[in-house]
């Protein structure tokens, strides 16, 4: 991999993932330009404004919160899924505060196909 194989500020989007074959600086200032040194055999990360090393892909699920109607969406709140075949994955978030009207946002991440059905979202007091 070399500087050029980054892509530039334009096309990249939070959470893309990226694999670094070989030892690489993230210095074309064509492209995200971070001065960020990786070694070889990584998967990186885009966070919004510089790459996050993550030791492998795995899939998560982020949940957020609006209280105002979904026009701001707070921090997410990352939940790592069970690798494939590992047991049902039953998501549980907790202490999400307290609101007169919630919007939730679920984000799905990870290189593997997902299936989502008959969701149902308990609320408890």
């Amino acid at each position: 991999m070399v500087p050029a194989d980054f892509p530039d500020l334009v096309s990249v989007q939070y959470g893309d993932i990226h694999y670094i074959s070989s030892q690489v600086v993230d210095d074309d200032p064509t492209r995200t330009n971070t001065g960020q040194q990786f070694g070889a055999n990584l998967y990186i990360v885009w966070n919004g404004k510089a790459w996050d090393v993550i030791s492998a892909v795995v899939s998560r699920i982020d949940l957020s919160v609006s209280r105002d109607g979904g026009v701001v969406f707070g921090t997410s709140m990352p939940y790592i899924l069970h690798p494939q075949a590992y047991r049902k994955n039953e998501v549980t978030f907790y202490k999400l505060g307290s609101a007169n009207e919630m919007t939730v946002q679920l984000r799905f991440w990870g290189t593997n196909r997902f299936v989502a059905s008959n969701g149902v979202l308990n609320i408890y007091q």
